[in-house]
């Protein structure tokens, strides 16, 4: 979204004066600390002791949810189990260590649920989009568990006379419980804010672009969706001891929708937002459920609904700042990371691509080779951007090979495909638009992902072509400028300086020109024919443009109806009979 000059400037200003997510938490810690001092003790040990645990709930939830987009119906399994780990160690086991054990084991158990049921929703045959509805089945399944042992969990009765804490001041595990609140808004602070966070706000926000900048995604958010569920069997964990009595009410979904709306009320992928969300909501209940008995559901949901429709941001987006902050970017010069071969080679041989009885691809043989600017043609459904599509790993194809540099790669996944060497951008610019011009370049630069969780840094790794380009494009200048708010040529300038960044060895670029002036076509095939002389890249441009493609391409491959109809040096294949008559419709120029 682009805004007028003055509203972004009146934009920019008033986000200075809201509130950060670091700011907002510490504002809500500073509150909860102090709130012994001004409330009643049974208001202070008592009801907002609880908030402060389904706050770590919450915050559990947007860890998956806000910050890498993985909507769980099912954190109160997580919760439940590691509360049902920590009661029956404390109460099964008489040893002074079954209070750490069961803490341990509150934590990793959720975890390594998480962890094999995450493998199969983002691994297995079972696909993301559904991950809702897998996530949803595990309170279920677990509730069903517990009634089935009730020798060991309690079944309906539950469990109770649960070890409290060793103390018996109240205040004591009042403050306690939020130290441990303050511990795991740090975890996720940390993260969110690490270079770490940029790369899941980006997966969250476009994963295919991820993907295709060879970060291995599925694994990403199988390592999120763990830490999430560690997090919750941390609340978990330490609400058994400090409640002592547990049933299986907490695994139950009445928790899971609970944690959802605080959430999205809060605000999601904010940090704060969540937190402040379950703590009003939770402090508000028992009031108001007193003064309107039977109503506070009902209200509850009318908040809920006004706040998703009105306010997608969240109560925190009112006074909060959920722009990222400005990282004043500095652009350094990247270690030779392309591949030094004299030669290397992406071949396509008798591919073929069917859906149902419908041939897309047929008999279809192919070569890229570095060195060389080689364009591909045809008309409209003649199967270029299917044809990218099977090359970089976005389609299987149903008969054939792909062997890139010698080796097959018929069946890899775009971001393995990425690190061989050969890289893409899309026909529709493809970036990640809620991301800085800066980030968007970090994350093209940087692919070592669980490192980026140790630092948060502001510097960018570039190779002298792409800063070449950046300059040539003027984004050299916008790096703190959202990529949303760039229009359609510069945006892509932005996705080739990314793939530059990158340093592939071969790139396929799928019509790089649509929509641009004429001014900047010839400044693209200007930069194209600079990028294969100076830097021997290899380029396969798909085209409609046959002038264009005259202008610039040391070879000429036509595509029509699935398969390669003519290939060989521009000006014969240009001049062949077969392109006059799928061009012009006839075989002689003079008729």
């Amino acid at each position: 979204m682009s805004w007028p000059p003055g509203i972004a400037i009146a934009h920019s200003g008033i986000d200075r004066l809201r509130l950060t997510s670091v700011g907002a938490n510490c504002l809500i810690v500073a509150l909860l600390a102090s709130a012994p001092l001004w409330v009643s003790q049974y208001f202070a040990t008592d009801i907002l002791a609880r908030a402060m645990l389904l706050a770590i709930l919450a915050l559990a939830l947007d860890l998956a949810w806000g910050c890498c987009g993985i909507l769980s119906l099912g954190h109160s399994a997580f919760f439940g189990l590691g509360a049902y780990a920590m009661a029956i160690v404390a109460l099964r086991w008489d040893s002074g260590l079954a209070p750490y054990v069961g803490f341990v084991l509150a934590i990793l158990l959720p975890a390594l649920l998480a962890a094999v049921v995450g493998w199969f929703m983002f691994f297995g045959v079972t696909s993301s989009l559904y991950v809702a509805i897998v996530t949803l089945s595990l309170p279920v399944l677990l509730s069903a568990i517990d009634l089935r042992i009730p020798k060991l969990t309690g079944g309906l009765t539950g469990l109770s006379g649960i070890p409290s804490f060793p103390w018996a001041e109240p205040l004591y595990t009042y403050y306690l419980l939020l130290g441990a609140l303050m511990l795991a808004i740090v975890i996720v602070t940390w993260i969110v804010r690490s270079d770490f966070g940029r790369l899941l706000m980006a997966v969250r926000d476009n994963e295919e672009r991820a993907r295709f900048f060879g970060y291995n995604t599925p694994a990403l958010r199988l390592f999120i969706f763990a830490l999430s569920a560690g997090l919750a069997g941390y609340a978990g964990a330490l609400y058994a001891p400090y409640n002592g009595f547990v049933s299986h009410g907490l695994l139950g979904l009445v928790l899971s929708t609970s944690a959802i709306v605080w959430v999205a009320i809060g605000g999601r992928g904010t940090a704060a937002g969540p937190v402040a969300g379950a703590l009003l909501v939770n402090i508000l209940e028992p009031t108001l459920n007193a003064a309107f008995p039977g109503f506070w559901q009902l209200f509850l949901g009318l908040i809920f609904t006004v706040v998703v429709l009105l306010l997608p941001s969240g109560l925190f987006g009112l006074v909060g700042s959920r722009r990222p902050p400005r990282r004043g970017f500095q652009i350094i010069d990247a270690p030779p990371g392309r591949r030094t071969r004299d030669r290397m080679t992406v071949a396509a041989r008798k591919l073929n691509l069917s859906f149902g009885s419908l041939a897309v691809l047929h008999e279809l043989n192919l070569e890229i080779e570095t060195g060389k600017l080689h364009c591909l043609i045809g008309p409209n459904g003649a199967g270029k951007s299917t044809l990218v599509d099977v090359i970089t790993g976005r389609l299987r194809a149903s008969a054939g090979d792909i062997v890139i540099d010698g080796a097959q790669a018929a069946f890899l996944p775009p971001n393995v495909i990425v690190h061989r060497g050969v890289m893409r951008t899309f026909q529709a610019s493809n970036v990640f638009e809620t991301q800085r011009i800066g980030d968007n370049l970090f994350l093209a630069a940087c692919r070592r992902e669980l490192a980026l969780l140790t630092q948060s840094t502001n510097q960018i790794a570039m190779p002298v072509d792409a800063r070449r380009v950046l300059q040539l494009s003027g984004l050299d200048r916008k790096l703190d400028t959202f990529a949303g708010e760039l229009g359609h040529g510069e945006r892509k300038w932005l996705e080739l300086c990314m793939v530059l960044t990158a340093q592939p060895a071969i790139i396929i670029l799928d019509e790089p020109t649509a929509g641009l002036s004429s001014i900047d076509r010839a400044n693209v095939g200007e930069v194209l024919i600079s990028l294969v002389r100076e830097h021997s890249l290899g380029l396969l441009l798909i085209e409609h443009d046959l002038d264009f493609v005259k202008s610039i391409a040391e070879r000429l491959s036509v595509l029509s109806q699935g398969t390669i109809v003519a290939d060989g040096s521009v000006q014969a294949v240009a001049e062949s009979p077969v392109v006059r008559q799928i061009y012009l419709g006839h075989t002689n120029a003079h008729e």
